[in-house]
C-alpha cells in the first residue's frame, strides 16, 4: 500500500514544485533612510506554517522550536546553495535558481588534531533548489526584500529537489559528519499562500540508512494520518480559519 501511495504522491509533489515553489533566507531589508543604506539581514524561517498534505517522511522534530528550525533551515536548500556574492562587494545575495553537483572522494586517511585516523570526504550532493521568484517575477518581484511579513519577501518562499550521498564520516562536512546514516533524498515545496490552492509546506527527506530516524518518521506518519479523518476541513485548509497564523 506504502508503495502505491509513493507511485502517486511523488508526481504530485514534483508538479507542486514546478507550479507553486516557495521557501525562504537570503537577506531581508528595512526601508532606507536618508543618507543611510538599507540595513539588511537574513531572512528568518517562519514557524511551523502547516502539517504536511502527504504525511510521508516529514522532518521527525519539525515542530520543536529549535531542533525543527533547524531541520527545515536545511531542507530549505536554496538559502545556502543560492548565496552567491560573484562581485565580491561582501553582500550576499540569492540567485533565484540554482543547481548545484559537488563532493570528493578519496581512499586516504589523514590524522585528526587527537591523533585519529579520519576518513578523507567521500561524499557527492546534487539538487536543484529557486526561490519563489523564479517564474519571471510571476511569483514575486525578485527585488522585493521588505520585512512586513513573510509575504514581502520572496526568498521566504521557494522549493529545493536534492540528495545527499555520504560514504564515510567526516566531521568537517556540513552534511556527512556521521557518515552513511546522512545519506538521504529530500523534496521540499513552501509557498504561504492561502489555502487550499498553495499553503504547500511539505518537508520529505528519506534516510535509508538511518533506521531510527525512519522509525521516528513512520510513527509520525500514523499519527498524521489518523487525524485526516477527523478534521478533514482543517487538513484541506492547513491553519486555523485559513489565516496566516500557524497551527
Amino acid at each position: 500500500m506504502r508503495r502505491k501511495l509513493a507511485f502517486l504522491f511523488v508526481p504530485a509533489l514534483l508538479a507542486g514544485l514546478l507550479v507553486g515553489i516557495g521557501s525562504a533566507q537570503a537577506h531581508q531589508c528595512e526601508q532606507a533612510k536618508k543618507n543611510k543604506p538599507a540595513e539588511c539581514r537574513d531572512t528568518e524561517v517562519y514557524p511551523d506554517w502547516r502539517p504536511n498534505y502527504i504525511p510521508l517522511f516529514d522532518l521527525p522534530n519539525r515542530d520543536d522550536p529549535e531542533a525543527g528550525e533547524q531541520e527545515r533551515y536545511d531542507a530549505q536548500r536554496w538559502r545556502d546553495e543560492c548565496d552567491d556574492d560573484d562581485d565580491g562587494d561582501g553582500v550576499e545575495e540569492q540567485r533565484q535558481q540554482c543547481q548545484w553537483l559537488y563532493g570528493g572522494t578519496s581512499v586516504q586517511q589523514y590524522p585528526s588534531d587527537d591523533g585519529a585516523s579520519v576518513s578523507r570526504p567521500n561524499e557527492l550532493h546534487v539538487g536543484y533548489a529557486a526561490n519563489h521568484c523564479f517564474l519571471a517575477e510571476a511569483a514575486h518581484d525578485c527585488d522585493n526584500h521588505g520585512t512586513e511579513d513573510e509575504f514581502a519577501t520572496h526568498d521566504s518562499h521557494g522549493g529545493a529537489v536534492y540528495a545527499d550521498v555520504c560514504l564515510s564520516p567526516n566531521p568537517d562536512s556540513r552534511l556527512c559528519d556521521d557518515g552513511m546514516q546522512d545519506t538521504q533524498v529530500g523534496v521540499t515545496v513552501v509557498d504561504h499562500l492561502p489555502c487550499p490552492w498553495g499553503c504547500f509546506d511539505e518537508y520529505h527527506v528519506v534516510r535509508p540508512f538511518d533506521t531510527d530516524y525512519t522509525t521516528e518518521q513512520m510513527a509520525d506518519s500514523q499519527a498524521a494520518i489518523a487525524t485526516i479523518p477527523s478534521n478533514p476541513e482543517g487538513y484541506a485548509c492547513g491553519y486555523h480559519g485559513c489565516s496566516s497564523s500557524p497551527m
